[in-house]
């Protein structure tokens, strides 16, 4: 069963894409909802050190992303 994306979360993975597949989130800017889609493995994250963190789509993702296309 396919997990139930929100609005935020399907904007995120279009948002992935459009940046080509990665993207970094340094100092205090919020990951929150990055980390459930990592977690569903649509996300990969890697912390590239102390403050930045670097979040790439996996084919899952860009999958969940097509499949919510406008």
């Amino acid at each position: 069963m396919d997990p139930k994306l929100t609005d935020e979360e399907v904007r995120l993975l279009h948002d992935l894409v459009e940046a080509g597949g990665e993207q970094t989130i340094s100092g205090n800017r919020r990951h929150d909802g990055l980390a459930r889609l990592v977690d569903l493995g649509f996300v990969t994250a890697q912390a590239i050190n102390l403050s930045t963190v670097l979040y790439r789509i996996t084919g899952e993702g860009r999958e969940a992303a097509g499949a919510f296309a406008a």
